[in-house]
């Protein structure tokens, strides 16, 4: 009974058209993600919005990975004035200039606008530049690396999942 059930033709026929549409719906996620990175790699501090202010408090967050043991690190950085605290990933090594960055100096920080933030990956309050009392700490070109390698990965991930679906709903 059991066996009858699981090859029955109508099971089969619906599962490929699920995964057919699955793989055409992920290559067309993978090209959103594409043009959002492709913007996000060619922006300047002219593009991105600028918040200024006096640093209150730095944290540094420790996050765990979903289904993983590992931990990703976040510095939070919060201004005077403002009730929103804007992050820095571990992935940009904010370790090395840290130790710059204290209370009571004046920050310029640059985020994406608003537009801009269903395009990309990450939060509004990502930081992609900032310059503390004039001198930069962190240059917009540190996060060209990150959004280069997700570019890589959406065009090889869009013809792949065309070519895969179109195999699922030919297959036999």
């Amino acid at each position: 009974m059991l066996a009858a059930t699981l090859y029955n033709p109508q099971i089969i026929v619906t599962r490929k058209i699920i995964g057919k549409y699955f793989c055409y719906l992920f290559a067309l996620a993978m090209c959103w993600v594409l043009v959002g990175q492709t913007i996000q790699y060619s922006m300047t501090t002219n593009i991105l919005t600028k918040v200024e202010g006096s640093i209150d408090t730095t944290i540094e967050k420790k996050k765990k990975r979903r289904k993983s043991r590992q931990f990703d690190y976040e510095l939070r950085i919060f201004l005077k004035d403002t009730s929103e605290y804007f992050r820095l990933m571990d992935i940009y090594k904010y370790r090395s200039f840290r130790e710059q960055i204290s209370k009571g100096d004046k920050a310029e920080i640059y985020i994406r606008p608003k537009w801009l933030v269903p395009l990309g990956i990450g939060y509004r309050n990502d930081i992609f530049h900032m310059t503390i009392n004039g001198n930069i700490i962190f240059d917009i070109s540190k996060t060209r690396k990150n959004s280069g390698g997700i570019i890589i990965v959406a065009i090889l991930a869009i013809p792949l999942f065309i070519f895969l679906g179109k195999y699922v709903s030919r297959k036999k």
